[in-house]
């Protein structure tokens, strides 16, 4: 018994695609599909497949899931169903054979793989951020202490009615930069009210 399965889910191609891709394959193999089965989940199927020796057509492993281990958990339970997968899309047909076991072995050293890199990426990103904040961190202190010695400067302008951003322009620094320096820096508060109300 030949059954081609036709993924319900939007994350693949459509059921008219499918259906075209099985029918052609059914059409080079000069076998006949017995029956289509639609579903959104595989493995909701497997219930309706009555006899362990037929032949599951899938026109691609996304109908299988979306990752690799999902994959190779749905290959690994439906082959305990049927006799012979065919992932038509990937030139794939998986039995109980030690082929297909070796298959699988390399489908888990896959996935261990790819979690090593995932993993390494993450770590180098992580790493590469922590220096980039680190770097902001600097330049940000190193525009501050440009500010300090100046505190007479930033008087004196103020007293003659400059803005902040004038008085910044000529400081050589953002508007934001003069703006929290002053506020956080209670001797310049001081001086300047001493000065505005002297």
């Amino acid at each position: 018994m030949i059954i081609g399965y036709l993924d319900t889910n939007t994350k693949n191609i459509s059921l008219n695609e499918q259906r075209d891709i099985l029918g052609q394959y059914a059409i080079a193999h000069k076998c006949s599909i017995d029956i289509f089965l639609e579903h959104n989940n595989i493995l909701n199927i497997l219930d309706n497949i009555q006899s362990s020796d037929c032949t599951l057509l899938l026109a691609n492993a996304v109908c299988l899931g979306n990752s690799l281990l999902n994959v190779k958990e749905k290959l690994n339970l439906i082959l305990r169903k049927v006799s012979k997968i065919v992932l038509i899309s990937e030139n794939i047909e998986l039995s109980q054979s030690s082929k297909s076991q070796i298959l699988m072995e390399g489908l888990e050293l896959s996935i261990q793989i790819r979690n090593s890199l995932i993993s390494i990426t993450t770590k180098k990103a992580l790493a590469a951020k922590k220096v980039t904040a680190k770097s902001a961190e600097r330049k940000t202190r190193n525009k501050k202490r440009i500010l300090d010695g100046k505190n007479d400067e930033i008087i004196l302008r103020k007293l003659k009615g400059e803005t902040n951003a004038h008085i910044a322009a000529a400081l050589g620094v953002h508007e934001v930069t003069l703006y929290t320096y002053m506020r956080q820096n209670p001797e310049l508060k001081n001086k300047l009210r001493e000065a505005v109300n002297g």
